[in-house]
Order: C-alpha cells, then sequence, then structure tokens
C-alpha cells in the first residue's frame, strides 16, 4: 500500500468514528428528551412542557443560524451557478 491510501483509510476510519460517536450521542439525547416530555406529560405539568418545547425550538433555530452562518464564511453560497454549468456541461459530453 502506498502512504497516500494509508493515510486516506486512516481519515475515512477517523470519520466513520465521528459520524458513529454522534449518531449514539444524537440517539441517548433523543431518548433523554423523550423521557423528560413524557415524565412532564404523565405529572400534568403542561407548563414545563411548554418551556421545554419554547427551548428546543430555540436551539434548533439558533443550530440552523449558525450552520448557514458558517456556510456563508466559507464561501459556499458565493457562485451557485457554476454548479448548474458544470452538470450540464458534463451531461453534453
Amino acid at each position: 500500500m502506498t502512504e497516500q491510501s494509508e493515510s486516506a483509510r486512516r481519515s475515512m476510519w477517523r470519520a466513520r468514528g465521528w459520524q458513529i460517536a454522534m449518531g449514539v450521542l444524537g440517539f441517548l439525547a433523543l431518548f433523554a428528551i423523550c423521557a423528560t416530555i413524557a415524565g412532564l406529560l404523565m405529572e400534568r405539568r403542561l407548563k414545563d412542557y411548554a418551556l421545554l418545547t419554547a427551548i428546543g425550538y430555540t436551539l434548533s433555530a439558533l443550530g440552523f443560524l449558525s450552520l448557514a452562518g458558517w456556510a456563508f464564511a466559507r464561501g459556499h453560497f458565493r457562485d451557485v451557478e457554476s454548479v448548474k454549468n458544470k452538470v450540464l456541461d458534463a451531461e453534453r459530453t
């Protein structure tokens, strides 16, 4: 094996490890949120449920805004038409 392919393989496994870790973490967070909501609803604490829902929407909006800001900072929205032209040129050949 060449050095470059070994490096690419390590990079792929590192990325795969992060994907699995984030998936497990996301699943645990979802389970914790569902358990919390179920507990609040069973205790009929609707004010707390509404607060939890508002916090969830706020965190989701902040996550979206930070992702959009990151994309703008990285220049992902500078030249969106060039992708279309590359696809059309590839189909013509």
